[in-house]
């Protein structure tokens, strides 16, 4: 009768960069190992498999590499877990794994890459797992303006088509409760259809052209599907919900009142909810971006500016490349796509060789043992 015996990795090594927490795959106790770098690659190896668990003279009838996982990408995206198994002869294969919303084992049959398998080849098993994206959805348009830390020292806005890794923005770091300057990791582009505005309530400033006051009314475009942390009225202040930019517009449509978490530079470093006046949705294809900081808990701080902002701004005596901080700017959360794996496994299905069992033949001085 067969039997099925299951090992964990002891050893791992990092192929492509990405994986946090890598040996939190060693075993199967919902501490996960996970990414959110598309093509993060981790090799898993030491499985210590011992003839006390498959008795020499076995026969290896299946092999397989499993991964408890689930994936996490926000609306508009499709993440993947993947598995690879590179052979004895270097020759690697593949299996994209179902995509999954609570830990699941799945497992990839790799019996059939070895010509044979033994103890060696299974200690010797190159196992890896790799995160994979498939993005269709974008987070901000071409007219968002971020606050970079110039070479200076001093802050200036730039435009999202001209954001780089490596370069340092102005965003609220949730676990620190403070504003910094945080490295950007990545910065990804996607086409996008469904837009929607948000307009807050007119600002007003102190024009340095004509001596008067002026409104300006902010407003930021993003995805339907981009995530917001909003407050509303019903809930407790200083708590935040979850709502799609979509979701805003539906609101107010219907005459409810949503707030979005800001920051005002006359208020230091202090956030404040500022009541988003009105929505519109717009259907236009348009180029969306999202930018993926190296600390995961840091919130974006932006602006979007159109060319009449600009010119309109300009008429009043601000100039877009020292225009920091002067209106309420949005504190807003990026899309996470992440994936998460508890434990990587290799599976062993054999037949155990068969014990000799003495029976006698017959009976008196004629009896004999045989083995059978």
């Amino acid at each position: 009768m067969s039997q099925v015996v299951t090992k964990f990795p002891t050893t791992t090594t990092a192929i492509v960069a990405g994986w946090t927490n890598p040996e939190n795959a060693y075993a199967e106790d919902g501490v996960n190992a996970y990414s959110s770098t598309n093509g993060a690659e981790q090799k898993y190896g030491g499985w210590n498999f011992t003839e006390s668990d498959i008795p020499p003279g076995s026969i290896i009838s299946a092999v397989k590499l499993g991964a408890k996982h689930y994936e996490a990408p926000p609306s508009g995206y499709v993440d993947y877990t993947v598995l690879k198994y590179v052979n004895s002869a270097g020759t690697a294969s593949t299996l994209q794994l179902t995509t999954r919303t609570a830990l699941t084992w799945d497992w990839f049959d790799i019996t059939s890459y070895e010509s044979s398998w033994d103890l060696t080849k299974l200690n010797n098993a190159d196992c890896r797992i790799i995160m994979q994206e498939s993005m269709s959805g974008g987070c901000f348009s071409e007219n968002a303006y971020f606050i970079r830390l110039a070479e200076n020292g001093e802050k200036e806005f730039v435009n999202i088509k001209d954001i780089k890794p490596g370069d340092l923005l102005y965003a609220y770091l949730l676990s620190d409760s403070i504003f910094d300057f945080v490295k950007v990791k990545e910065v990804k582009c996607s086409d996008a259809e469904e837009w929607v505005t948000l307009y807050l309530l007119p600002y007003y400033k102190h024009s340095r052209t004509t001596g008067e006051m002026f409104p300006y009314q902010a407003h930021f475009t993003f995805t339907a599907e981009q995530p917001h942390p909003v407050w509303h009225e019903g809930v407790e202040r200083g708590k935040y919900v979850r709502m799609t930019s979509l979701q805003i517009w539906e609101q107010l449509r219907h005459g409810n009142k949503i707030w979005l978490p800001c920051k005002i530079k006359r208020l230091s470093d202090e956030i404040i909810n500022v009541p988003i006046q009105r929505a519109e949705l717009h259907i236009r294809k348009a180029k969306a971006y999202n930018i993926i900081f190296e600390r995961r808990d840091a919130l974006f701080c932006l602006e979007e500016f159109r060319p009449d902002d600009i010119a309109f701004l300009k008429g009043h005596g601000y100039s877009i490349t020292r225009f920091t901080d002067e209106f309420p700017v949005p504190v807003v959360k990026a899309k996470d796509d992440t994936c998460y794996v508890d434990a990587v496994a290799l599976q062993v299905t054999f037949t155990p060789p068969v014990t000799a069992v003495p029976r006698n033949i017959g009976d008196s001085l004629a009896s004999a043992v045989a083995n059978v």
